[in-house]
């Protein structure tokens, strides 16, 4: 009698346990299938953006379409000046009386400027000129003498104070970095005017921004599949490559550190970070940091190091309200489904949105204190 319930509660105990099993192993199967739904979800999302946007497409006409700006008659002499005010050799002739535009104003603030009566002035004259004045009048004179608009000077002068606090730093920019810097300028300047090339060239930009993002976010999304074939496809062939993504940082980073100083220029507690898919493609790709895709603004580089990715083994802080604010951990998985993953020194593991201030680094993996 005895021996019968036994059995009969054994084979009850072990049904439950089996059909629990056969929950959890269901349960798994379902939830991995899910998770590779959303992987090729993802690569579809990408894949369609891409045939619509093609990244070489895009990339090409940006570069036509900002040599169309830099040969436009119309732009030429904008640029030339420009480079002139960013010329790093301050004595050299900035401009000569033959160069003035035809107008008395003109001749005449170039008369004031050449105490020597040289026919010549030198960037050492126009800043010992300016010097004598408010900001704004050396902006209305300047406008006058080289026939340019108030707001394009007002841009220049930003743009050298730029260039002298890098020098302070020790970072000066070559030949072609200073031409980025120019005509990045310009195109900011025209977009805000409506000037169709430059609006082609701003779509472009967007879009490739757009595209980078969810290749990027796609990538760090789907931690399980990582080695996909499809994935190694999609960041190897197409739509990307090690060329795209060089190619990516040396043509769209240019063009958003112009819109950084123009809106540092109309606000002067502006601040900004350098895009993420910058860092992050350099690192995915081992692409070393270009002069020319330089932030510009040692401000921007304290910034960035602020808000950059954790990696594994950073220590961090938990900065969400929570049972766990103020404690503190290392960073074991920085991309566990779009979260970063903490082991606490407690002993269990939380994960936060980065991101969203959730969490600080206080010490980089490998930083000894």
């Amino acid at each position: 009698m005895y021996i019968w319930i036994w059995t009969a509660q054994s084979f009850k105990t072990f049904g439950l346990i089996f059909a629990i099993w056969k929950f959890e192993v269901e349960r798994e199967i379902k939830e991995e299938a899910d998770i590779l739904a959303n992987f090729f979800d993802d690569l579809e999302d990408v894949q369609d953006f891409a045939m619509k946007n093609n990244p070489v497409v895009l990339l090409n006409t940006i570069r036509v379409h900002l040599n169309m700006l830099r040969e436009s008659e119309n732009h030429a002499k904008n640029i030339a000046w420009m480079k002139r005010f960013l010329d790093p050799d301050v004595t050299s002739v900035f401009m000569r009386r033959s160069d003035c535009p035809d107008s008395n104003e003109s001749r005449h603030i170039f008369d004031n400027i050449d105490i020597k009566h040289t026919g010549e002035i030198t960037m050492n004259d126009v800043m010992w000129h300016g010097n004598q004045m408010s900001k704004g009048a050396f902006i209305d004179e300047m406008a006058t003498l080289l026939g340019c608009s108030e707001s394009w000077v007002g841009l220049a002068m930003y743009s050298l104070d730029n260039l002298k606090k890098r020098k302070k730093h020790g970072k000066e920019l070559d030949e072609k970095a200073r031409d980025a810097l120019v005509v990045g300028d310009l195109w900011k300047e025209l977009v805000e005017k409506g000037d169709e090339t430059a609006l082609v060239i701003d779509d472009s930009r967007r879009a490739l921004l757009c595209l980078f993002r969810m290749i990027q976010n796609c990538y760090e999304s789907n931690l399980r599949h990582r080695s996909h074939p499809l994935m190694e496809a999609l960041l190897e062939t197409e739509p990307l490559s090690m060329g795209i993504a060089r190619r990516y940082i040396g043509v769209v980073e240019p063009l958003m550190m112009a819109i950084f100083r123009s809106d540092s220029q109309h606000n002067e507690d502006y601040e900004t970070a350098r895009d993420n898919t910058f860092g992050w493609y350099e690192k995915m790709y081992e692409i070393e940091r270009s002069n020319t895709a330089d932030a510009y603004s040692p401000k921007l580089e304290i910034v960035e190091k602020v808000i950059r990715t954790p990696h594994v083994g950073d220590r961090v802080i938990v900065t969400k309200n929570g049972s766990q604010y103020g404690n503190e951990g290392v960073v074991v998985d920085p991309h566990w489904f779009g979260r970063t993953k903490i082991l606490m020194d407690s002993g269990v593991e939380k994960s936060y949105l980065f991101p969203k201030g959730e969490i600080r680094i206080l010490l980089e993996a490998g930083v000894v204190e």
